[in-house]
């Protein structure tokens, strides 16, 4: 990906810079993706993780959060869990820039 882009919008400049940036703009949520080792416990997960929005399905735990709190998330599902596999995946990007074209304005600064 290229790293500075030009924006245009119905024919006008609505940005210029850094590519990564208009991204964490627009969609600053990364999701992760914990396969706990063993089955967890759905209480004993839900007790820890109070105040953090996740789904259980199985043995996976999957989360849409902005960055800092996936970390916190992470740290705390790595102190009282083993797991089997991690995987952090940014939202693609197509879709990040059809809702900064619905209203770029919104995300610009």
């Amino acid at each position: 990906m290229c790293k500075r882009v030009f924006v245009l919008h119905k024919g006008e400049s609505v940005y210029d810079g850094n590519f990564n940036t208009l991204i964490n703009n627009v969609n600053p949520k990364r999701k992760l993706v914990f396969e706990f080792s063993d089955l967890a416990d759905k209480n004993s997960v839900d007790n820890l993780l109070s105040g953090f929005e996740y789904n259980i399905n199985g043995s996976i735990l999957t989360s849409f959060l902005p960055e800092e709190k996936l970390q916190l998330l992470l740290k705390i599902l790595l102190k009282n869990f083993s797991a089997s596999n991690i995987s952090f995946e940014d939202l693609p990007v197509d879709e990040t820039m059809k809702t900064f074209f619905e209203n770029p304005s919104k995300y610009l600064k």
